[in-house]
């Protein structure tokens, strides 16, 4: 759609979204689309927060933006590879003086590209509270990132990791000596003129900011009256940014000189790690189908789609862009009910491209296979827990339940009603569901200490955050059985144990590894440290 021709068609989208907003199924958004390097057409709808104060949302309201700040990470860093300041091939051991990993052998192998295409095989292990100030990055890097364990060895598989990019940005603030924030509003915020971003909650403050929302006891809406905030974690989350200034950023990812040139964003763009989505049939897989260089990349409706979307508390955001067509579309909201915008927004997608090809694919042709006993077996995943594959007449069945249709070498799906989910064996010891990577579970045999459980009970928090009661883990032992967070665990070993909330591994009786990244300290271990 030419964009002389926006105005009706946008005017029916606008009223689509304001209806939402009066069901309370949206709060506060706002919304553009840009052509080339213009933006075509910008509102803001509903208000800034349902208590007294609220103001009504306007383009230049401020959203949190969540981890669409990777996007903007990696474009910071990719100004300084063009300036040849930074390698994206050199080991970031070789550029931090004196930093090692825990883990060597992987540790030594981890570079700039593999940290923002999310391949580097470290864990997600974010926060939404950490430490604050200039140093905050720094002690995160040497204090806290250096014990992480490595899911996978770089380069094998995309594990979507906030880790990743923090540590790629504390790269950039050693080879330049400037903090990254700095970098952030000399490389990017200032050339593209975006006057309302920031990573500073005292400065997003002095403008209208649409609030993050919650329910209260009694079911009713609320202001969450505590933003995010945590400075070990900026490049990865934590960035404030009005739809005008995203919509000004989703411009310079589409035309070339406008902050990088058109080989730059070629390789932002192009696919470094994919996340075995074939088969897959609803537009979150194949929309996310790999992941380049702080983006997301797909397809949708047979174009071209790069792309990345931030939560954060109650945020829900979405950078959209089809290069192509040189169309962008940012879309920000404070609260979202349900997936009300989404459907609308994947409407707005089909008036602005007019694509033919279906939304949801044709199912590929089936392959038959033979259910080899090797892949057969337990699948671990650090956060999501345990997978199980089995062989019955002739199938492979995933947790007992969904049998898997073959399409290729190692590729399959399974299916629930009418949507396909994407299965693969990259390797006979890995299996990926739903893009997210699984490894062979090698089960030993081991008796019971139940004496050792009882002495792992008590409180573990997090010595990085300054609200250490929240976040804090609760360990008891009953009925035999070690309980984390009233959650059972299944027991992989007298100190491993997992469950749907992830793999917890207690090193010793005071230091519990979580999800193979952040260690909690005993409370009492940690309170006599600090006395």
């Amino acid at each position: 759609m030419p964009p002389a021709e926006l105005g009706s068609a946008m005017k029916t989208f606008e009223n689509r979204f304001q209806q939402l907003v009066d069901q309370r199924e949206l709060v506060g958004m706002a919304f553009a689309v840009v052509y080339g390097s213009e933006t075509a057409y910008i509102r803001g709808l509903g208000v800034t927060g349902v208590e007294d104060y609220r103001l009504p949302v306007t383009p230049d309201t401020l959203f949190a933006i969540g981890s669409i700040t990777k996007a903007v990470a990696a474009a910071t860093m990719m100004c300084l590879v063009e300036q040849q300041i930074l390698d994206l091939d050199r080991p970031i051991v070789e550029v931090i003086e004196g930093f090692a990993f825990e883990d060597k052998t992987n540790g030594r192998q981890v570079t700039l590209r593999h940290l923002l295409s999310h391949s580097s095989g470290l864990p997600a292990a974010g926060r939404n509270w950490a430490l604050r100030g200039r140093d905050a990055l720094r002690t995160f890097v040497w204090e806290d990132l250096r014990v992480h364990q490595f899911v996978a060895p770089p380069g094998k598989v995309h594990i979507y990791s906030n880790t990743a990019i923090s540590s790629a940005a504390y790269v950039a603030e050693v080879v330049t000596g400037t903090p990254f924030d700095d970098l952030v509003r000399q490389l990017v915020f200032d050339p593209l003129d975006m006057q309302r971003s920031t990573f500073d909650l005292a400065e997003a403050m002095t403008y209208p900011t649409a609030l993050p929302h919650g329910h209260a006891e009694d079911g009713s809406l609320r202001v969450i009256h505590r933003l995010a905030d945590n400075d070990m974690g900026h490049a990865s989350s934590f960035c404030f940014c009005s739809t005008h200034d995203l919509a000004k950023f989703a411009a310079a990812l589409l035309m070339p000189g406008k902050l990088l040139r058109a080989e730059t964003l070629y390789e932002m763009q192009t696919p470094v790690i994919g996340l075995h989505t074939s088969g897959a049939n609803y537009p979150g897989a194949l929309m996310n189908a790999a992941y380049g260089l702080g983006l997301s990349v797909g397809e949708y409706r047979g174009s071209r789609l790069v792309r990345h979307g931030g939560m954060n508390q109650s945020y829900n955001c979405f950078m959209e862009i089809f290069p192509d067509q040189q169309i962008a579309v940012v879309l920000q909201t404070n609260y979202m009910d349900d997936e009300g915008a989404l459907n609308i927004l994947f409407e707005l997608f089909d008036e602005l491209l007019k694509p033919t090809p279906p939304l949801r694919p044709p199912a590929p042709a089936e392959i038959p296979y033979r259910a080899d006993e090797y892949l057969a077996g337990e699948y671990l995943n650090p956060v999501k827990g345990i997978q199980t594959i089995s062989a019955n007449e002739g199938h492979l069945i995933l947790n007992g339940e969904y049998p898997l249709t073959g399409i290729g070498e190692g590729r399959f799906y399974y299916q629930i009603e009418e949507l396909r989910f994407p299965v693969a064996f990259p390797d006979p010891g890995t299996l990926i569901v739903r893009g997210t990577p699984y490894h062979h579970l090698q089960r030993k045999t081991f008796e019971p200490d139940l004496a050792q459980w009882q002495a792992l009970v008590g409180v573990f928090i997090d010595p990085f955050t300054p609200y250490p009661e929240e976040t804090a883990i609760h360990v008891r032992f009953a009925e035999d059985r070690i309980w984390i967070n009233d959650t059972a665990q299944e027991a992989l070993s007298n100190n491993r144990f997992t469950s749907s909330d992830g793999l917890y591994e207690f090193l010793d009786e005071d230091t519990l590894q979580v999800c193979m990244g952040i260690r909690y300290v005993r409370r009492s271990r940690l309170q006599s440290l600090a006395s």
